[in-house]
């Protein structure tokens, strides 16, 4: 009889046990504290390619725990970045400061915190887990940088819902090739994007794993955070939602493009 493989922790690779099995939340209790919304019902579904529930849980937001994460992980370098993290999210989070005000120290700091959580999410959510396990293991090791093809993004608007999140792969994809149908399911079967709203903070953050797809950024809404320059696209639209936190983080989100360059 095949023993079965013990779990891993999903930033170290060290084999899970009881004894070293951290049940942390996967939105900080600070933040849950700080936004009010621990008692927040939630209800993760995740849905199939062409719309059909596949499965769908409740809980509150304080019962959101991450349960493939080691306590020398959560303990170590995820506690220190989230000490580095709380000064910079308040503020912008409380709209006090802008992310186009941030420095380039801040910026990487933001970025790291923003994969972490990202991370964590996708790997304790009932959803498609797209994330390659180096991106994992670039975190924890690096901390001035994103994985290859990785770049997050800020903004923020001026409404009042404190906390949101979207997990969706969906891409509006432009260019001239002849497979481009082809390529669009690719992208959307091996990229991910992960946005949230946390008060009136929006981050985002996405990996397009191909050398001639890249993102294209609607101008003065991606506030570019790590890295800071790169070859991407933009556009420009007219309006933003501003003050409709819904219709903002959607527009956040789903108006990251992308485009194949031949």
């Amino acid at each position: 009889m095949t023993q079965q493989q013990d779990k891993l922790c999903a930033f170290c690779d060290a084999p899970l046990t009881r004894e070293n099995r951290s049940k942390e939340n996967v939105i900080p209790k600070w933040l849950l504290d700080f936004l009010k919304v621990r008692q927040e019902k939630i209800q993760p579904t995740h849905f199939s390619n062409i719309g059909e529930t596949l499965t769908t849980r409740q809980h509150t937001l304080e019962g959101l725990l991450a349960g493939q994460i080691c306590e020398e992980c959560n303990n170590g370098w995820m506690s220190e970045l989230e000490q580095d993290a709380i000064p910079i999210l308040k503020p912008l989070m409380l709209g006090e400061s802008t992310v186009v005000e941030l420095n380039d120290n801040e910026r990487q700091i933001l970025s790291r915190w923003t994969a972490k959580t990202a991370f964590t999410l996708n790997s304790s959510s009932n959803y498609l887990k797209n994330i390659p396990s180096t991106h994992f293991q670039h975190i924890r090791l690096n901390i001035d940088s994103l994985p290859l093809k990785v770049s997050s993004y800020g903004q923020q608007n001026h409404g009042d819902r404190p906390f949101y999140w979207i997990q969706s792969p969906t891409w509006l994809l432009n260019g001239n090739s002849e497979k481009i149908s082809e390529l669009a399911t690719e992208l959307k079967n091996n990229s991910y994007k992960i946005a949230f709203e946390f008060g009136k903070l929006m981050l985002l953050i996405s990996y397009i794993p191909f050398e001639n797809i890249y993102p294209v950024l609607c101008k003065g809404i991606h506030v570019p955070l790590l890295p800071k320059t790169g070859k991407c696209g933009y556009y420009e639209k007219k309006e933003f939602s501003w003050s409709d936190n819904e219709k903002a983080l959607n527009e956040f989100h789903f108006g990251l493009q992308a485009t194949i360059i031949e």
